[in-house]
């Protein structure tokens, strides 16, 4: 009944898919749920905090990497054609907004590790030496 997505460069814990099945099973009136992550990984350093959007993503999305959606959803967005400058979460999210889909933003979750490395498509600047 839904669909995840998440970025393959993230480290993601044993128990995320678990964590977000029992999340829907309290909560299934959204159509696209996302968290903000609490761990980061950048090079070697690991910071702890609240960390969401990338700046380009909307707040109610929390962070992009990290998106569960219904089929209405992915209605949505089966038929979209890249735009050339848009990463595809922010193409999914200005879709789900124009169809005026219902939005959860989790609490932070300490189940999935953002991942800063020289190779990241869109904040490669923000690798640490």
């Amino acid at each position: 009944d839904y669909f995840v997505k998440w970025d393959d460069d993230d480290v993601h814990k044993s128990n995320y898919l678990s964590e977000l099945n029992e999340y829907l099973n309290e909560d299934n009136s959204s159509n696209v749920i996302s968290s903000t992550v609490k761990y980061q990984i950048n090079n070697y350093y690991i910071s702890e905090g609240d960390f969401g959007s990338l700046g380009k993503a909307p707040e109610i999305t929390g962070a992009p990497f990290t998106l569960v959606f219904d089929k209405d959803a992915f209605n949505d967005i089966s038929s979209l054609e890249d735009n050339g400058f848009e990463f595809e979460d922010n193409q999914w999210i200005q879709a789900w907004i124009d169809n005026k889909r219902k939005f959860d933003k989790r609490e932070t979750s300490d189940r999935i590790i953002w991942h800063i490395h020289g190779k990241n498509a869109s904040i490669a600047e923000w690798y640490r030496e």
